[in-house]
């Protein structure tokens, strides 16, 4: 059809970024860092919510839940999963609004 369709879902996908954080910006055992995500993979293959296979499903724009952090120094690592009390917007995301569990 020649109209999009209202009231779509959002496509759920995952995608992943590193960063490495210098020892020597690290200040006592604190850092802010910041990541890029590789893109996601538009349009999304199959079109799994689409009615028919005329339609496509592209990703325009992303709000995240929920991230992994792992820290890996020297071979050991920590692993914080955290998810966030709204979708994110762009830019920093307020330590009130994340909550995060230490695995």
């Amino acid at each position: 059809g020649s109209h999009e369709p209202p009231g779509q879902n959002p496509a759920e996908t995952t995608v992943a970024g590193a960063t490495a954080i210098p020892e020597s910006e690290v200040k006592n055992g604190n850092t802010p860092f910041a990541v890029t995500t590789d893109a996601p993979v538009t349009p999304i293959p199959g079109a799994p919510d689409c009615p028919n296979p005329n339609w496509s499903e592209e990703i325009t724009e992303m709000a995240f839940t929920s991230a992994t952090i792992t820290v890996d120094q020297g071979g050991v690592a920590l692993v914080v999963e955290c998810t966030f009390a709204e979708p994110t917007s762009n830019g920093v995301v307020d330590r009130r609004d994340v909550s995060c569990q230490t695995f």
